[in-house]
């Protein structure tokens, strides 16, 4: 208990520029600069020509692989491009929304979509690899959200789930979808306790990674899982215990 949630721990979770905290929960900053322009984004979008949406998409790729490229050469644009170059996370953003607008427009077959994507995840693990084995020490710039291969296969995912969001699912695995669905957010959250608990006590790297790794994963899952349905719980306690009260 010490140490955990004496001896410092809580200033690290509290510090958002400190470890582990920076590190793993840098969706919630990066995601709330675009909820600010987001009103902006909405109008631009909904009344953009399609002719100027494909070619959004078609800048946003090639300045997310060129800014990537010149990333890997310890290089930096001086001045970047406003919109399509100063933010990859935008596009991703944008993405959403660009894919479901044109859906029906591009069909996409589903194997084509999983193909590309097995294809662009796999040339980052082979590259991952390749790198690593060269320098002798881990390499992951292939698993940044500016690598083109990361921006392909997470667009043909979107894509195809968008396409099938009315697949009918046995009621079973819907139950399933929405209880997962239900605690994602607070599974997010609270995984960098149970990760750093791993990192603290398990000494992870001691286990040969094609062991480790789905170990670990199915432990801090499960953890993270277990704490959002008791605070799921407690939540409904309390609002039984005292919004009841007030409301009477």
């Amino acid at each position: 208990f010490n140490r955990y949630f004496i001896d410092g721990w809580i200033e690290r979770l509290l510090l958002t520029n400190a470890p582990p905290v920076y590190a793993h929960l840098w969706f919630l900053y990066a995601i709330i600069g675009m909820y600010i322009v987001l009103p902006f984004l909405q109008n631009m979008f909904k009344n953009m020509q399609d002719i100027l949406m494909r070619y959004f998409v078609a800048m946003w790729f090639f300045f997310l692989t060129v800014d990537y490229i010149i990333a890997l050469l310890d290089l930096k644009i001086a001045y970047q491009i406003p919109l399509v170059g100063n933010s990859c996370y935008l596009g991703y953003f944008a993405m959403g929304y660009i894919v479901k607008r044109t859906i029906k427009k591009v069909p996409i077959d589903t194997r084509l979509c999983y193909g590309g994507a097995i294809l662009s995840l796999t040339a980052v693990i082979v590259l991952t690899y390749i790198c690593t084995t060269l320098q002798g020490e881990h390499y992951d710039r292939f698993f940044e959200y500016r690598n083109i291969l990361i921006a392909i296969a997470s667009s043909l995912i979107f894509y195809d789930a968008l396409k099938n969001e009315h697949h009918p699912y046995k009621e079973k695995t819907k139950q399933v979808l929405r209880f997962l669905s239900k605690h994602s957010f607070t599974i997010y959250l609270c995984h960098v306790i149970f990760l750093d608990i791993v990192k603290l006590e398990f000494a992870p790297r001691s286990v040969s990674a094609f062991i480790g790794i789905p170990l670990y994963s199915v432990f801090v899952f499960g953890c993270s899982l277990l704490f959002s349905v008791i605070w799921n719980m407690v939540q409904s306690i309390i609002r039984k215990l005292f919004v009841a009260k007030e409301s009477a």
